[in-house]
């Protein structure tokens, strides 16, 4: 059977031949990055071991000092200054109960709740000035 020539296809395979030596590239790149960083991770667990013999301490002492954050500067949360607020007077009364209050504000409570499901209406509710 001879072979079909197809420009569509050729373009593919070239893509396809761009991208793995694009592939090859990124790997060995990285490669590069994990071997440099894991070089410089070895040096610093040499310095550390070295001061902690240095200072007497056991590199889990090291490692839990180092863990726990001290000797780091910490930053203190800039203060936020809250706005007093202005007490709300109630706008609605129980008319069974005269110390149920409420400022019509926010969830209605129960003994509203009840008023109107027993048919009642808010208006009558209202502290009257």
């Amino acid at each position: 059977m001879p072979r079909v020539s197809n420009p569509n296809i050729k373009a593919k395979r070239n893509q396809i031949k761009e991208l793995e030596k694009e592939i090859k590239k990124l790997q060995k790149i990285s490669k590069n990055k994990l071997t440099r960083a894991s070089r410089e991770i070895k040096a610093l667990v040499r310095q550390i071991k070295a001061l902690s013999k240095k200072s007497g301490m056991t590199p889990k002492e090291v490692a839990s000092l180092v863990s726990s954050g001290v000797g780091t500067k910490t930053t203190r949360k800039a203060k936020v200054v809250k706005k007093t607020r202005k007490k709300v007077p109630p706008k609605y009364k129980d008319p069974k109960n005269k110390s149920n209050l409420w400022t019509g504000r926010g969830r209605k409570p129960k003994w509203v709740e009840n008023h109107l499901k027993r048919g009642g209406k808010l208006e009558t509710l209202l502290i009257k000035k």
